[in-house]
């Protein structure tokens, strides 16, 4: 599951499959930590392949998800799995930290 920055789409609110994971992605278009951590996450959530779904939101085009899931500053990463947040991090990490808090919540 994969959405264009800057703007949220229907994927927002789709469900996932039960046995995947979704990966919330809340960045801006002037954030500079968002625009080198996104390519990063996209490549590490590809490398999951079906084990997690990735929704990249921009915070100015879907304000309402943001305030619904608390997110102060950008880029947050909210991993969902069966509804219920499983792991949560704010602000870019490396590689392998990303790989590490991935594996965990999926």
């Amino acid at each position: 599951m994969s959405c264009p920055l800057p703007h949220a789409t229907a994927t927002t609110t789709a469900e996932p499959a039960a046995d995947q994971a979704t990966a919330l992605y809340f960045s801006a278009t002037w954030c500079g930590p968002c625009r080198s951590f996104g390519p990063l996450l996209e490549r590490v959530a590809t490398a999951l392949g079906d084990r997690v779904g990735l929704v990249k939101l921009d915070v100015d085009a879907a304000p309402d998800l943001a305030v619904r899931y608390g997110v102060r500053s950008v880029p947050t990463l909210i991993v969902l799995r069966r509804g219920e947040v499983a792991a949560r991090h704010t602000g870019a990490m490396s590689e392998g930290a990303l790989r590490r808090l991935l594996d965990a919540a999926v």
